[in-house]
């Protein structure tokens, strides 16, 4: 007998991939550096950055990104849920789960027009 597997997002909020460049620095101070976006969700995002932290590390994250034919924003307050080495093993660097700790409602809609784009993209 042949079993069908449903595939399914389980997360509260759908990641969808994405390629941004993303500028950080830590809360605690420190000097801003530059990363790369894998995924994002209305939750958090998950980044490549060459820079070591740890999980609970909190960031000042910004990405910038086209949204049609107009580059814009977010700005968020982030904390470092999950950290790894060769998760995806094309990706350089530390792979980093980001949570939103602190993300304006205006940011939000801009990520669910990018996840909107982004699948009328794919079609």
């Amino acid at each position: 007998m042949e079993r069908h597997f449903e595939l399914y997002e389980r997360r509260r909020y759908p990641r969808f991939p994405v390629d941004f460049p993303v500028d950080y620095r830590r809360v605690d101070g420190g000097r801003n550096f530059v990363g790369k976006s894998v995924n994002v969700s209305e939750g958090g995002l998950m980044v490549c950055l060459d820079e070591s932290m740890k999980t609970g590390d909190k960031l000042a994250l910004s990405m910038l990104f086209n949204l049609g034919y107009q580059l814009t924003e977010i700005k968020a307050r982030c904390q470092i849920i999950w950290k790894d080495v060769g998760l995806v093993s094309d990706l350089p660097g530390y792979q980093y789960g980001l949570k939103f700790l602190e993300i304006d409602e205006y940011d939000i809609s801009k990520l669910k027009r990018l996840r909107r784009y982004t699948a009328d993209q794919m079609v």
